[in-house]
């Protein structure tokens, strides 16, 4: 929905998301990826309709995840309606998905990895007992259930809250608002605590 106001500008923070059970592979009946047809995809992300991720293996298909059926039947209400796009689902047989928290990944063939909207990498998965058999068993694998924080590079501050030094990180999206670096070499899984 949109907001109005006669007061000063001020920024909503973006609602949450809740978790997605229901994922598909949406397909212009066309075959064409026209500027529409992306153009309605962008929208309804934007508006929490729907996630929308693509495929690590750069397949021009967009993966969207939804919390239940009926917002899939509006997905292809609105695209036709909306974005004069038909669209077919092909459904997929995830019903999880985790954000990666670090750079160790699992090494298994079966697993399908996607990027969000932010680009930031995720791993689908089909319950909750293939969650728990991989990171069992990938050692240093750091899966989270929301979307890591914003962080970017930040200059040699001194030393951080652990008393070592090395490269930093800040914190851009802290809940408190405050700038937060961190230096030292386990920065990383510091962060994590500020999750």
């Amino acid at each position: 929905g949109d907001v109005l106001t006669t007061g000063p500008d001020f920024t909503i923070k973006q609602f949450q998301r809740f978790a997605t059970e229901i994922f598909a592979k949406l397909i212009p009946a066309s075959g064409s990826f026209s500027k529409s047809f992306r153009k309605g995809i962008e929208q309804l992300g934007e508006e929490g309709v729907v996630q929308s991720f693509r495929d690590a293996l750069h397949s021009h298909t967009p993966i969207i995840a939804t919390v239940g059926e009926l917002q899939l039947q509006v997905v292809q209400a609105r695209m036709e309606a909306e974005y004069n796009e038909k669209v077919k689902l092909d459904r997929l047989p995830f019903t999880r998905m985790r954000w990666l928290g670090g750079h160790v990944k699992p090494t298994s063939a079966t697993l399908t990895f996607a990027f969000d909207d932010a680009d930031r990498e995720v791993i689908l998965f089909k319950n909750d007992w293939e969650i728990g058999y991989h990171r069992d068993r990938t050692e240093g694998l750091i899966i989270l259930d929301k979307p890591p924080i914003a962080l970017k590079k930040a200059p040699n501050s001194g030393l951080c809250c652990c008393g070592e030094s090395g490269m930093g990180i800040e914190i851009l999206s802290h809940p408190c608002k405050h700038r937060h670096i961190l230096t030292c070499s386990r920065a990383f899984e510091i962060l994590l605590t500020y999750i």
